[in-house]
């Protein structure tokens, strides 16, 4: 027999994992979890365990120092690390301080039963506390995949590699062959033509993401993003790329099997933009703007577009002023400030046609976005949808419409600026915990503050109590849950930190005035009955 104890912070992640090893293997003891990285030393000084599954992020001490702490107290235990982070110094250090495994939340079912089994193999065989240089060198070739996926999608969301992170990227000898961006978007009209709900464009875009996800076969590396913004990416990297026959062939290749994958699942013909290849990785973030300006190149008769490189320079110098504007100037300056700047770019004289326009503008709004986005999760809120711009039906449409998007940005800035320090830990804090079983105390207790002085804070700045705010996030994630997923009521319940199912009902309808059931018939996109209460 072996004894086995999970440190995990996060109770529905705990009892997933206890449900999952208790399941798989008859010949482990689930031991009693640890909650935090205290207990955890605690708990192991204790029970001495034979396999330990240890979170990286826990409170009072993290993973890394716990691991560091035990290995110096001479435990000779398995220690699997559980992380959701792509931070490479984790990985470096857990490797360093004695780490046999590594899962990456969220994981299958399978990967958490085999990687349990591989250290019991090893369990059983040697009981050899040490690993090798070369399983430390296997662990991160496993790795690889996992980072250089994370890698791509943080270019996704603007977030250029720094000189750090190509540092360590090279110190863990994971290269970028050349590559390039294609952005695939739905629009409302071909939906409604199609019998698919407009408002459902969402979840209709994940559908077809799966599909692309699942079905690309292409010589290459390929990243599929998810849904952002109504749109949706996919990265190709390969070395043939840096010849240019390759390189329009690939691409041809690319448009005609997303085409094909998107049409099998929804009976309908995307939008595809494609960005030039690259050959650094410091350059992807351009091929990704430009695959976002191409997608505007688009039209009835032609549903995919690749770019072509006018206005480079204009929109780096553009990206650069938008750079120096003062985030806490005054709102109506700004506005106009930005105007100026689009109504430039708009007014060259390659701005052709409406779709290079809209395209343009669109990524003059990335650049914006990124420059005024709020801390806080904003869920989309303020981007500018493919197919807003694609209604805009000229240059003066397309700026009203980024007026109107940055004059809500920044308001956005200013309600936020208006916070306190605490109120917005506090936002964050639950934002992060609304799953878990929280309470006001918890909460106090994690935050450092008194339960008294957040309620008279939240009530003061935002008008609502600890549970109204709570609430008021459930059921935004409780919408979210019923678009991209077919979950049973126990399932959303344990999702959204209920564990009675049948109090979270009465939950539901009292806060909506509606039951989960008519929510859900709401929301359906498929025509396909409403179901029973």
């Amino acid at each position: 027999m072996y004894s086995l104890l999970i440190a995990e912070d996060e109770p529905l992640e705990r009892r997933a994992l206890r449900k999952i090893i208790g399941g798989a293997f008859s010949d482990i003891v689930l031991l009693p979890d640890a909650t935090n990285g205290r207990e955890t030393v605690a708990r192991v000084g204790r029970f001495d365990p034979d396999l330990l599954l240890l979170d990286i992020q826990m409170p009072y001490l993290n993973g890394i120092e716990v691991l560091k702490t035990l290995r110096a107290g001479g435990y000779p235990g398995e220690i699997i690390i559980l992380t959701a982070h792509d931070q490479f110094d984790y990985v470096k250090d857990a490797l360093n301080y004695g780490a046999n495994a590594f899962l990456l939340k969220p994981e299958t079912k399978d990967k958490i039963v085999r990687t349990v089994g591989e250290s019991l193999e090893r369990l059983s065989c040697t009981r050899q506390r040490q690993m090798t240089q070369q399983q430390k060198e296997s662990i991160l070739a496993g790795m690889a995949d996992y980072i250089v996926r994370e890698t791509i999608l943080r270019i996704v969301d603007g977030d250029e590699p720094t000189p750090e992170m190509l540092r360590q990227l090279a110190e863990m000898g994971i290269s970028f062959s050349t590559g390039f961006f294609a952005i695939v978007e739905l629009r409302w009209r071909d939906l409604e033509q199609a019998a698919l709900a407009p408002d459902r464009q969402r979840s209709n875009l994940e559908k077809a993401r799966q599909a692309v996800k699942g079905g690309l076969r292409l010589d290459g590396m390929t990243v599929v993003s998810p849904v952002r913004g109504g749109t949706f990416s996919v990265f190709l990297a390969s070395s043939k790329l840096r010849s240019m026959i390759w390189y329009r062939y690939v691409v041809s290749e690319l448009a005609k099997q997303i085409t094909e994958l998107v049409r099998g699942a929804l009976l309908l013909t995307p939008r595809i933009g494609v960005g030039g290849a690259k050959t650094e990785i410091g350059h992807f973030r351009q091929s990704y703007l430009e695959s976002v300006q191409a997608l505007y190149q688009t039209s009835e008769e032609k549903n995919a577009a690749v770019h072509e490189p006018h206005y480079l320079k204009a929109l780096d110098d553009c990206a650069a002023q938008i750079g120096r504007m003062d985030t806490a100037g005054d709102a109506g300056q700004l506005i106009r400030q930005a105007d100026e700047l689009l109504s430039g770019l708009l007014d060259q004289p390659a701005a052709r046609t409406i779709e290079e326009t809209r395209g343009l503008a669109a990524v003059f709004w990335i650049s914006l976005y990124k420059h005024f986005e709020p801390d806080y999760e904003t869920n989309g809120r303020y981007e500018i949808r493919a197919d807003e711009l694609s209604d805009a039906p000229d240059a003066g449409a397309v700026r009203a419409l980024v007026r109107d998007k940055l004059g809500a940005l920044l308001a956005a800035r200013r309600k936020q600026t208006a916070i306190s320090p605490v109120v917005r830990r506090a936002m964050q804090h639950i934002q992060r915990h609304y799953a878990d079983d929280l309470s006001l105390d918890a909460m106090s207790q994690a935050l450092g503050v008194t339960p008294a002085y957040i309620s008279f804070l939240l009530r003061r700045e935002l008008g609502q109590t600890f549970s109204e705010y709570l609430l008021d996030v459930r059921m935004g994630h409780l919408r979210t849950l019923l678009q991209e997923g077919d979950y049973s009521v126990s399932e959303l319940a344990g999702r959204l930190g209920y564990k009675d199912a049948a109090y979270f009902c009465r939950v539901v309808k009292k806060a909506m005035g509606k039951t989960v059931g008519q929510i859900k018939n709401e929301l359906r996109a498929d025509g396909s009955p409403p179901e029973p209460e």
